[in-house]
């Protein structure tokens, strides 16, 4: 319908027909999602397209939960978006691609000369009590190689204990440098801040480990104090890839700015990000080339054609993050299982 986009058939999806799609109409949506699907049979790599209006929202987060947990793929689509023809127009395409991820798909990778790099994006969710006091920890990464291709989600630590919580983080990152051994180097992006004990307790386990495998840990900060300006144009914008060396080990680094081959600036940008390269058991460290993978990693969203700003290894944790706090909120299963398929985008 749209020069925007030419169909789901370019990406290699069957089209829809009368023979592959059931319609599911519902009355209203404060019913429980086992009761609309339990009458239906899912068919093996299916995926459900929900319809709903924006103020549903809890409708929204019982039927993404209740698909999580049984591996359903899942896109939601606003019926807003939908009856405005306009915003469907520049919308359908990353709904496509969503889809696209969802099933398995790759869309695209980045070209990347840091070859053999397992990255490992970390997040980590707190509960609190009345008193703002941690009651329940829970971490977890998001795994892909350098060049954005995504591999999995890997729980970390979900415990209300915080010594079981420290161990078992240290059981499974020791688990996955085993399982990913075949790689060269395997770098963990973990944001600021996530609490300092965890962050020494993953630094310990990669001290005692492989020797034969290059280890880092990079802490990566998207909203730091820092900012900066290039006196070298009127705009004082500095271009997208700029990078600032603020010590022997930490940098800002633009991810969006002027573009090289149109330096006019044609929206708002994002801050720089703020990196420390706070571990490695290298003496001699590349940092250009870990630069280069964090700007590589912030154009390799598959949630839109056009995104930018962070990288996916802290931006896909960000949206698990903000799932997880949303299930505890309605009081839904919270644990994230391990998955190889995007279902947070």
């Amino acid at each position: 319908s749209f020069n925007t986009f030419k169909g789901l058939d370019k990406l290699g999806m069957p089209l829809h027909t009368k023979e592959n799609t059931i319609g599911i109409p519902i009355k209203a949506f404060d019913i429980e999602p086992s009761d609309i699907l339990n009458q239906n049979n899912i068919k093996k790599n299916s995926i459900i397209i929900a319809v709903f209006p924006k103020k549903e929202e809890k409708f929204y987060y019982k039927l993404k939960n209740y698909c999580l947990q049984n591996k359903i793929p899942l896109q939601m689509v606003h019926v807003e978006t939908i009856i405005n023809e306009n915003q469907l127009k520049w919308s359908v395409s990353g709904i496509a691609l969503q889809m696209f991820a969802k099933l398995g798909g790759i869309p695209w990778i980045v070209k990347t000369k840091n070859t053999n790099c397992l990255v490992v994006g970390v997040g980590q969710a707190i509960d609190r009590d009345m008193q703002n006091k941690p009651i329940r920890f829970f971490a977890y990464s998001v795994l892909f190689d350098a060049s954005g291709r995504f591999l999995s989600i890997e729980p970390l630590a979900y415990s209300a204990n915080k010594d079981e919580y420290l161990k078992k983080i240290a059981e499974n990152v020791s688990k996955i440098l085993k399982r990913y051994s075949s790689y060269k180097r395997i770098v963990f992006h973990i944001p600021e801040k996530i609490r300092d004990d965890t962050v020494r307790k993953i630094e310990e386990i990669l001290t005692g480990s492989n020797k034969n495998i290059e280890l880092y840990i990079l802490k990566i900060n998207d909203d730091s104090k820092f900012f900066g300006y290039d006196t070298n144009n009127n705009s004082l914008i500095p271009y997208e890839s700029t990078y600032l060396k603020l010590s022997p080990k930490e940098f800002l680094l633009w991810t969006e700015g002027l573009n090289y081959h149109n330096p006019t600036a044609r929206k708002r940008y994002s801050n720089p990000i703020y990196v420390d390269f706070y571990y490695s058991n290298q003496s001699k460290i590349d940092f250009e080339l870990f630069l280069q993978d964090i700007l590589n990693l912030s154009g390799a969203n598959y949630r839109g054609f056009n995104a930018k700003s962070l990288p996916v290894s802290m931006f896909y944790p960000k949206l698990i993050a903000n799932f997880y706090k949303h299930f505890k909120g309605l009081n839904l299963q919270t644990k994230i299982e391990k998955s190889h398929r995007p279902w947070f985008l």
